[in-house]
């Protein structure tokens, strides 16, 4: 944002400014603070809402294949790995689990703290949603995702109010489309995608040397 409020002309270059909203409600329905700064820009806008992003979930299985492929200690080992796959085969490795690397043992650490969090707060029982790692996913891979054209508002004025995000999902106001909505994302494609970015960042992180 303050990037094109610095430099206007920069929203040349943007193709596709990919946002983090709440869920695709109504036109008489809408609870989006985050969407302020973001009203008045001139550039292409994907919604990635919430709806979508509460299907993104860090389930033990997605934990544990992640912990397999990319957060053991030893990846040539083949004891390790094979009690890592038996180890994790219903449940994810513990985060001081002396098969994990020390970053493997952080990243753990990291989804569980997030797991416990989301159970504690939002009574979410299988698992944390990631929400701005499926945002920047959009803008790597497009047409992993179902995003149709939709008329979005962003109410301005109101106090109460400023910064809901109402989507005319039901084509209530006849104006025309202006943003892209997410609806749903290839599940397969977007932890194939985050498993590798996790790895590369464990190759290069050094936290085992």
């Amino acid at each position: 944002m303050l990037c094109l409020q610095g430099d206007p002309e920069a929203a040349q270059i943007i193709l596709n400014h990919a946002m983090l909203g709440t869920d695709a409600v109504t036109v008489n329905k809408a609870k989006d603070w985050s969407a302020v700064p973001d009203s008045e820009l001139r550039v292409p806008v994907v919604f990635v809402m919430l709806d979508v992003t509460h299907k993104v979930l860090v389930s033990n299985d997605v934990l544990a294949t992640i912990q397999r492929k990319h957060l053991l200690a030893d990846k040539t080992s083949a004891a390790a790995t094979a009690a890592a796959a038996a180890a994790a085969t219903t449940t994810p490795l513990p985060s001081t689990s002396p098969l994990l690397s020390k970053y493997g043992q952080l990243i753990t650490s990291l989804f569980l703290f997030f797991a416990d969090s989301y159970k504690k707060t939002f009574k979410f029982d299988h698992g944390p949603p990631l929400h701005d790692p499926v945002a920047v996913f959009y803008a790597l891979n497009p047409a992993a995702f179902s995003a149709p054209a939709f008329p979005v508002a962003v109410e301005c004025a109101r106090s109460l109010s400023r910064g809901q995000t109402v989507v005319d999902v039901w084509g209530q106001t006849s104006k025309e489309a202006n943003a892209l909505v997410c609806e749903s994302v290839d599940l397969g494609l977007f932890w194939e995608a985050m498993g590798d970015a996790i790895g590369r960042v464990g190759e290069t992180a050094q936290m085992d040397k």
